[in-house]
């Protein structure tokens, strides 16, 4: 063999490091070169649409910090944006006040950050597809799921005004009102 290889033998956990090649014999000089080892990649296991939102799952690999989602409506990513989940055990989540009846693509990669060396990224997942549902999202007022509810009926309502407070209503008056 007219080389040598030294590398850190600790090189099989996610990190930074550095491989020298030194030659041998009739061959001189060596040359270093650093590499990276980078986190397990993961993929969605379930793309869920809802009303103005997408639920996301997916696996958790080993010794990874956490997780990076982008979503967007261009194949690209290039109007993308990006969620982070700091938390390695969270294995769902959902994106809300999404565009009604629009094609997203979502992806995730994970990655490690490693003291004095950084964040390491896994390569990106394979981008899904998704068509977000008509319809607002829950805990949102909508003014529709209102219109057949009964009306309050205001008639012959008596407020007491209270000088003394600047003209505002005094609440602790009695006041009726009758369902239609």
């Amino acid at each position: 063999m007219d080389y040598a290889i030294s590398y850190n033998t600790k090189a099989e956990a996610i990190g930074a490091y550095k491989l020298t090649v030194t030659g041998k014999g009739s061959y001189s000089g060596s040359v270093e070169v650093t590499f990276n080892i980078i986190p397990k990649a993961t993929a969605f296991s379930k793309v869920k649409a809802g009303k103005q939102q997408v639920t996301l799952k997916w696996k958790n690999p080993k010794n990874i910090t956490g997780y990076e989602i982008q979503y967007a409506l261009k194949k690209d990513f290039s109007d993308g944006k990006t969620v982070t989940i700091k938390k390695a055990k969270t294995l769902t989540t959902t994106i809300k006040k999404l565009k009604a009846k629009k094609t997203y693509y979502v992806r995730i990669r994970t990655y490690t950050t490693v003291k004095k060396q950084g964040t390491f990224y896994s390569a990106w997942s394979k981008a899904k597809t998704v068509k977000v549902r008509a319809g607002s999202a829950k805990n949102e007022f909508n003014e529709e799921d209102f219109e057949d509810a009964p009306q309050l009926d205001m008639t012959g309502i008596d407020f007491d005004i209270d000088e003394d407070i600047g003209g505002e209503i005094d609440v602790a008056s009695e006041i009726e009102l009758s369902m239609n």
